[in-house]
């Protein structure tokens, strides 16, 4: 659901531009922890990552969205949404839990 709602807010400030689009999906990896946090559940594999962002980029097409990439990082989510959203104008993301934005 947090997924649908970002790529649905994208079209909010995207309107009928022509805009080129990255959907990531971030496989948080454990290795960069010191403890792994009881918390932790690793439960969307690969495959589940990338029926997720197939499902995005068929909503992203269908409000119009015409240059669609799709990318899967693995990595502390904070750096890896870091990492790849410095040559991008803007960001929109969507969140399970909690509040990742003052991390940013």
């Amino acid at each position: 659901k947090a997924s649908e709602k970002a790529v649905l807010g994208t079209s909010q400030f995207a309107g009928r531009a022509d805009v080129h689009i990255t959907l990531l999906h971030v496989l948080e990896d454990v290795v960069h922890y010191d403890k792994i946090p009881s918390t932790y559940v690793y439960n969307l594999k690969k495959t589940e990552a990338e029926k997720l962002l197939d499902r995005m980029a068929a909503i992203a097409k269908a409000i119009g969205i015409k240059h669609i990439d799709k990318k899967i990082a693995v990595g502390p989510i904070v750096e890896e949404i870091n990492r790849e959203a410095r040559d991008c104008a803007s960001i929109v993301l969507g969140w399970r839990k909690g509040n990742i934005f003052s991390r940013l």
